[in-house]
């Protein structure tokens, strides 16, 4: 699930995206989709597959989260499930897991993000 690499002395990228917990929502279930929505593509699915590829493994080793890469503002874990995740400030995280029809979205405000 959705793991802080801030814990494990890793730098954490983060962009800013201000939205509130029912628009991340609708956003991840979008990206869950591979950007369809309602009949309709919204995003491209290539762009979408991309992101899920991930980073190279090879480079990316950062202890303390084995297994996983970085693309685009996403942790890609490269699980079974296809899952990426986005991590933002203070203690908020979005795991999307298309293999598994899930979407997580953790919504908080903590003074300090390593709370996950």
């Amino acid at each position: 699930m959705i793991q802080n690499p801030v814990s494990h002395g890793c730098h954490l990228p983060v962009g800013v995206c201000m939205q509130v917990c029912g628009t991340w929502r609708v956003s991840a279930k979008l990206i869950r989709r591979e950007g369809e929505w309602s009949g309709k593509q919204i995003l491209p699915a290539s762009v979408i597959d991309d992101i899920r590829r991930g980073g190279d493994l090879a480079k990316f080793t950062y202890e303390g989260i084995p297994g996983y890469s970085y693309r685009s503002m996403w942790w890609v874990p490269h699980d079974e499930f296809g899952a990426i995740e986005a991590q933002g400030i203070h203690g908020q995280g979005l795991y999307i897991a298309p293999g598994a029809e899930m979407v997580i979205v953790l919504f908080a405000s903590h003074p300090l993000h390593l709370c996950i």
